[in-house]
């Protein structure tokens, strides 16, 4: 699926148990280079399904956006969404398939990792990348992001940048009042979105600070025939990286060019036994390599 007129693409590699290996282009907007907001990059052309078990089944798409941050750099937004949807809604839904009804969502995550871009056989090498922000998070924060490379901004100093969040949220990117490589970042949760059930937890990887993990868990409580037993209706989870990527070292590759490692697991919990007891743990995941 690719065309000698598109300017950019994104590669993904697949591999997953029950599905096939494979492998796709995805086409892209072109890039705007004068603009002080995020601009979409590309991104999925649609949901694709990642998972498919007994349990239920797993969604995702995957965008990437695009501002000019300083004289050497540039930042970048990867946004995924993630739909699990446990074995108690398919069979409601019909849906074809050896899906178990008692099936309820349980827990799961998702884990990125951006990687700066190689390419041996060609000679390439991207740029380097270092990551800034993770969110959601569990309620409104602000915080200030410094430049790993540059020295002036690109950012104009009265103008606010921001992505709409799906779920309801709001993220916005203003420069500070003086000179510098700061940038404050306001993320903003209106009240349908906050939740204590399930309940999620944001951080990057111990031994590896370009990698994002989000992990979700409900609280069950009651027997499984409780009308409002939770867990039995799918589950979006929004996850939102922000990294820096310097926009002047690349080598025989387009200076966007980087690497994301999408993980996923999925696990389902059963009413057995009077409790609730955690079924097997699906996980896939995939390479995608960006703009190369």
């Amino acid at each position: 699926m690719s065309s000698s007129i598109l300017m950019a693409a994104i590669s993904i590699s697949l591999i997953c148990a029950p599905n096939s290996f494979s492998t796709y282009d995805i086409s892209t907007q072109s890039i705007s280079n004068n603009s002080s907001s995020f601009t979409f990059l590309g991104g999925s052309p649609s949901f694709l399904k990642i998972i498919d078990c007994i349990d239920g089944y797993v969604y995702y798409k995957l965008d990437v956006y695009q501002a000019p941050y300083t004289e050497n750099s540039n930042l970048y937004l990867i946004h995924t969404e993630t739909m699990f949807t446990p074995g108690y809604q398919a069979v409601q839904n019909h849906v074809t398939g050896n899906y178990v009804d008692r099936a309820r969502i349980g827990k799961g995550f998702v884990h990125l990792t951006s990687e700066r871009y190689t390419d041996s056989s060609k000679g390439a090498t991207g740029n380097s990348l270092d990551s800034k922000l993770l969110w959601p998070k569990s309620s409104s924060y602000k915080t200030t992001v410094s430049s790993s490379y540059g020295v002036n901004m690109n950012f104009s100093f009265d103008r606010t940048s921001g992505v709409e969040l799906d779920d309801g949220g709001n993220l916005s990117a203003k420069a500070g009042e003086s000179e510098g490589t700061g940038i404050d970042f306001s993320f903003n949760r209106t009240s349908s979105t906050v939740t204590d059930n399930p309940q999620i937890s944001t951080q990057f990887c111990s031994s590896n600070y370009n990698q994002g993990q989000w992990y979700y868990e409900l609280v069950h409580s009651g027997k499984d025939d409780t009308p409002n037993t939770v867990g039995k209706s799918t589950y979006s989870l929004q996850s939102y990286m922000l990294f820096e990527m310097e926009n002047n070292a690349s080598i025989n590759c387009p200076k966007e060019s980087f690497i994301v490692t999408y993980d996923v697991m999925y696990s389902c919990l059963y009413y057995k036994y009077s409790s609730w007891r955690y079924g097997t743990e699906w996980s896939s995941s995939l390479r995608v390599t960006c703009f190369a």
